[in-house]
């Protein structure tokens, strides 16, 4: 695991990140299906991504990008793959008050459904997220938010979700 980054300009922050390994736990090796002769750590994870962050006056624009690679026993393709990030803006509207709005995703990768069609393996998904956010004091903060998820036209129902938080530092 790693992540590199630099500051070329005062409002700006750019890293690269990456981390590679095994995923699998101990007990995938007792499973029946696990391929004679191969075990949990002969199969790895592969994440490459790239970020960044500029401020400039009260606003924070903050981007982030994700490539996501799986090694996976009896598959017929190598591997199992996900390309997933977001894009975030925050503005400061008042000392202590800030908007935010991300908007991000998960685009999943195609594979064999065993005849000849190349389809996706999971559901594409596509996310807004918006909220307010107060501190009350330094130390705690009254958040809320409303999400809203958009899964692949073949998925059954997008889940929506709003959320309320009171946090503090103790």
């Amino acid at each position: 695991v790693g992540r590199l980054g630099i500051q070329p300009t005062m409002g700006w922050k750019l890293g690269v990140s990456g981390a590679y390994g095994p995923y699998l736990s101990e007990q995938a090796a007792a499973d029946p299906d696990m391929p004679a002769g191969k075990s949990p750590e002969d199969y790895n994870q592969l994440v490459f991504g790239v970020d960044g962050e500029y401020s400039v006056w009260r606003c924070e624009l903050f981007f982030e990008l994700l490539r996501n690679q799986w090694e996976v026993p009896n598959l017929s393709a190598s591997s199992l793959g996900n390309t997933g990030g977001y894009v975030e803006g925050t503005v400061a509207l008042k000392p202590g008050f800030y908007y935010t709005l991300r908007v991000g995703g998960i685009r999943y990768d195609k594979i064999d459904d065993g005849s000849g069609n190349q389809i996706a393996w999971d559901y594409d998904i596509t996310r807004v997220e918006t909220g307010v956010e107060y501190y009350i004091t330094r130390d705690t903060r009254l958040k809320s938010s409303l999400q809203l998820n958009y899964w692949d036209q073949d998925a059954d129902d997008d889940d929506h979700m709003v959320g309320f938080q009171l946090a503090t530092i103790f």
